[in-house]
């Protein structure tokens, strides 16, 4: 039987830092990329004008998040 695969799940948080000290902190992640997404894709992506929206991409143990 073939696992499987999972490519990346999202979380939508009210408090990114609060949420960073929880999966960096106490359960191990770590930051792939932390930036500020904003322009024609993320509008169109999530039906929206003038989305501004912070993601933080990370990776445990050899997957990501």
């Amino acid at each position: 039987m073939k696992k499987p695969n999972l490519r990346h799940v999202g979380i939508v948080v009210s408090n990114m830092e609060q949420s960073l000290v929880f999966y960096r902190d106490l359960l191990g992640f770590s930051i792939i990329k932390d930036q500020i997404e904003r322009g024609k894709y993320i509008d169109i992506f999530l039906g929206l004008k003038n989305v501004k929206g912070r993601t933080v991409k990370m990776s445990l143990a050899g997957g990501s998040m």
